[in-house]
């Protein structure tokens, strides 16, 4: 049977002369276009060899041979390069590459170069294949050694855990570009040494001369003069776990001893970064929300500058593509969002294609039911109805009755009511102008909420003239069937209205008017805080003080409780606790949250010694519904259980007051940080069974972002992986989980069916 060869080589006519070669020479030949191609065809099958271009597009051709000879080191390599410096020769050689020809070179030339590797190859492929076996077999018995021994607590270990250090040396070697089976052999010799180097009889017998030749020769070199980069970082590391002064000049390399230092306030700095972009896009709301569209346009822009695909990011590029009128900009969104998973990428096609319909662009409708399908395909019946009815609303075609119907009778069990009040503006009239309307008694529960919400809001767009003559006669006639009508405002403008029919319909004297309602307030403190008077954004400015502000936000994720005047003047004015001075702060909070146009709102209400939020008053709460959602979603099973839970992980925007640091703030923090965990993974153990491992991938993602430290969460990501056939994502991502977590039985499982799956 003939040699079979991979030809990897981005230039068409190259590529194309290569073959032709080859082929003549009597093998069998196949071809990737780029490196990221090859490395799927390497998982797929067998070959002898590669020949590979150093440059190309994205992940060059030394890149791409560096990854494929980790997994299979006795594979055959011919590196062809238009130049020859020292620099590419060393790079070539940490790769593995066997032969490397210099551009231009003859047919013979390659020939000759590839049948020294194919004989190379057999004669050497036993040999390779067993020092590597040997390798990973020694990291695994190793690092579990170190893990118990840190279990035990050994007397005098270096740093707080042996593991730690292998760990520190590997990734430093990472970060300096070595070649994974080298890193691996920095992480062996740290853990090897380490281990050596406790007090007292060693619990490990080496024997040095049976370690793979690159180990060796790393710890033969420890501290001698001129040592590899290899050994210098075993010796930084080493170092740093007796507690040596590693700063003492001279001692160790500057940049390596930097790195070192700054590596343990990389996990801090990305949190307060992460926070201060959530601060920057909560701004950008704010102005945004007032009309001040320069200053947000620069917010929203800083924020974009953020890592590609974040929601944060996405969010921003999709207000900016409103306010600047940017099609182009709603569709970068769209393809960020399609690189995370389905779900984020059904919601950012969703919120698009109404930016892209309100500036009037043509893709807004492909948009729509992209979002639309995406639903569906996620079993999101509510969700896929919105969408539906979007698409009918902004669409030039006209979907069936039957199927708007459905839609309609759906939106009823939609457990996001502030979905719907976020789209009040077009979504109300398109519903109230729907001809079957009142026959839909989950219809009619919508447009009773938004009155008690909002109603000042439909006002406006009633004088405004926004809503069609149909819209206008649908809302009269709910109001004949709905139990009361909050205030007199919506029904004066509608009895002025100049349709006679609809006249007549509002001379009933069946209407039964109620007290009017302020804006419901609508409170977001799941990241920083920010409060809503129905579509109208409290400004920061509006708070009298911090502490009135705190106050408000303690009562507020406290609603179901009153609470004595004492234990809130320990809480907020400890320095002065007098009740004076505890009632300058409740009305500082008062007035700073009541609504223009009425004076004689109170949110907080103070009685006999109690105080509380008015819960008579329309208020909506992103930690209450959040709660709320999950002692449901406990109750529940399938759809309507994940409904819920995607609920509590759309709603978790960030930590739970992440701007405030007061004491009775971290347990509800810690609190709804357990149940979002739960609820991602609960969302992605539910995917992965519904045959659906792209969303369980999505989910198992952000569950590791969230806790790293999970090791099932692990193991979703690398089944989700291996099920959408990505194997060696899936164990780079098992490398990456070394760097985290310690190694469980489960996560080793997983390496074995993603091997298992790489070499089926």
């Amino acid at each position: 049977m003939s040699s079979r060869l991979l030809v990897v080589e981005e230039d068409t006519q190259m590529r194309a002369r290569l073959v032709r070669v080859l082929r003549e020479a009597g093998w069998s030949v196949e071809t990737a276009a780029n490196g990221q191609s090859a490395l799927a065809l390497v998982a797929s099958r067998s070959y002898d060899a590669v020949v590979s271009n150093v440059a190309m597009t994205g992940m060059d051709g030394l890149e791409a041979l560096s990854r494929i000879k980790w997994r299979y080191p006795w594979l055959g390599s011919v590196i062809i390069s238009p130049s020859r410096n020292e620099d590419l020769l060393l790079r070539s050689l940490r790769a593995g590459a066997g032969d490397f020809l210099q551009r231009p070179f003859t047919p013979e030339e390659l020939v000759q170069a590839v049948e020294r590797q194919l004989r190379m190859k057999s004669q050497s492929q036993r040999g390779n294949s067993h020092s590597h076996l040997v390798r990973k077999t020694l990291l695994q018995a190793i690092q579990a050694i170190t893990i118990s021994l840190d279990l035990a607590g050994a007397p005098g270990r270096p740093l707080q855990g042996l593991h730690s250090l292998g760990i520190l040396a590997r990734q430093l070697a990472q970060a300096h570009d070595l070649a994974p089976g080298l890193c691996e052999e920095v992480q062996l010799a740290t853990w090897i040494q380490a281990i050596c180097d406790l007090p007292g009889e060693s619990p490990l017998v080496i024997d040095r001369e049976e370690l793979p030749t690159s180990t060796q020769k790393i710890l033969q070199e420890l501290l001698t003069p001129e040592a590899p980069v290899e050994s210098r970082l075993v010796d930084l590391v080493l170092a740093l776990g007796r507690g040596d002064d590693i700063t003492e000049q001279g001692r160790f390399d500057p940049e390596l001893v930097e790195v070192v230092l700054t590596r343990n306030k990389s996990n801090q700095a990305q949190t307060q970064e992460a926070s201060q972009k959530r601060a920057m896009l909560s701004r950008a709301r704010a102005l945004d929300n007032s009309q001040q569209s320069v200053e947000a346009i620069r917010l929203y822009e800083q924020v974009l500058k953020a890592d590609p695909g974040s929601p944060d990011r996405i969010e921003s590029a999709l207000s900016l593509a409103r306010l600047r009128k940017r099609a182009d900009v709603a569709n970068q969104a769209i393809q960020a969002a399609q690189k995370i998973g389905p779900w984020l990428n059904a919601e950012t096609c969703f919120e698009a294609g109404i930016v892209l319909a309100e500036i009037k662009a043509s893709s807004a409708e492909t948009s729509l039911q992209r979002s639309n399908r995406l639903y569906r395909d996620l079993d999101s019946r509510h969700r896929q109805a919105l969408a539906t009815l979007a698409q009918e609303y902004f669409s030039a075609t006209p979907l069936s009755p039957e199927l708007v119907k459905t839609a309609v009778e759906a939106l009823g069990s939609c457990p996001e009511k502030e979905l719907l009040s976020r789209h009040l503006d077009w979504l109300a009239p398109w519903l109230l102008a729907y001809p079957a309307f009142d026959e839909v008694p989950e219809a009619l529960r919508l447009v009773q909420n938004w009155l008690e919400e909002d109603s000042e809001k439909i006002a406006s767009l009633l004088r405004q003239g926004a809503w069609s003559e149909a819209a206008r006669l649908g809302l009269a006639k709910a109001m004949t069937k709905l139990p009361w009508v909050p205030g007199e405002q919506v029904l004066r403008l509608l009895r002025a209205d100049p349709n006679s029919e609809l006249r007549a319909l509002l001379q009933s004297d069946k209407i039964t008017v109620g007290p009017a309602l302020p804006p419901a307030l609508r409170v977001y403190s799941l990241g920083p805080l920010e409060v809503y008077q129905g579509q109208r954004r409290l400004p920061s400015n509006a708070w009298r003080t911090q502490r009135a502000k705190h106050l408000f936000a303690f009562l507020a994720a406290h609603s179901d409780q009153a609470h004595s005047e004492e234990s809130l003047m320990e809480q907020f004015v400890s320095d002065e606790s007098t009740p004076e001075r505890l009632a300058q702060v409740l009305e500082a909070a008062r007035v700073s949250l009541r609504p223009q146009g009425w004076p004689d709102v109170d949110y907080i209400q103070a009685s006999q010694g109690k105080i509380r939020l008015n819960l008579q008053l329309p208020r909506w709460h992103d930690l209450e519904h959040l709660e709320r959602s999950y002692t449901l979603a406990q109750q529940s099973d399938g759809k309507e259980a994940a409904d819920l839970y995607r609920r509590i992980v759309t709603l978790a925007r960030g930590q739970f007051l992440e701007d405030c640091t007061l004491d009775w703030v971290p347990p509800i923090r810690e609190r709804v940080h357990e149940k979002v965990c739960a609820s991602l993974l609960w969302l992605a153990k539910w995917s992965q069974r519904a045959g659906r491992p792209a969303e369980a991938f999505e989910h198992a993602t952000r569950l590791v972002e969230s806790d790293p430290q999970r090791e099932e969460a692990g193991v979703l990501v690398m089944d989700a992986l291996i099920a959408l056939n990505r194997i060696e994502e899936a164990l780079r991502f098992f490398e990456r989980c070394k760097t985290q977590l310690t190694i469980g039985q489960a996560l080793q499982s997983a390496q074995k069916r993603a091997i298992a799956a790489l070499t089926y």
